[in-house]
């Protein structure tokens, strides 16, 4: 997969310069992937702590990176891909944020 195939347009790279042909896992396999992660490692409710999908997506994919696919961030990524609900919840000390993800029914 050219990595121009795996990125959303807003980053694919301009005309005239040259189209490197790095491998970028492509986004269906990172869509699925994320899918199945969220589904072995979700709670009664459906919900799975997106900093857990994150680690194990770093594991399957070691070369994966949000930002080969014009993303800063992890949920941003996540929830573009439109099949995931994200819930932001506070910590207890108030200041740390614990995000959740799950599968849009």
């Amino acid at each position: 997969v050219l990595a121009q195939d795996a990125l959303p347009q807003a980053a694919q790279s301009s005309p005239g310069q040259s189209n490197s042909e790095i491998d970028y896992t492509s986004l269906d396999a990172v869509k699925n992937t994320i899918l199945t992660i969220v589904q072995e490692t979700s709670d009664d409710d459906g919900w799975a702590s997106l900093g857990d999908v994150g680690n194990i997506l770093t594991k399957r994919y070691p070369d994966f990176d949000v930002r080969n696919y014009g993303f800063k961030k992890l949920t941003p990524f996540v929830n573009s891909l439109n099949i995931f609900e994200i819930r932001s919840v506070s910590g207890r000390d108030g200041h740390v944020r614990l995000m959740y993800v799950k599968e849009k029914l």
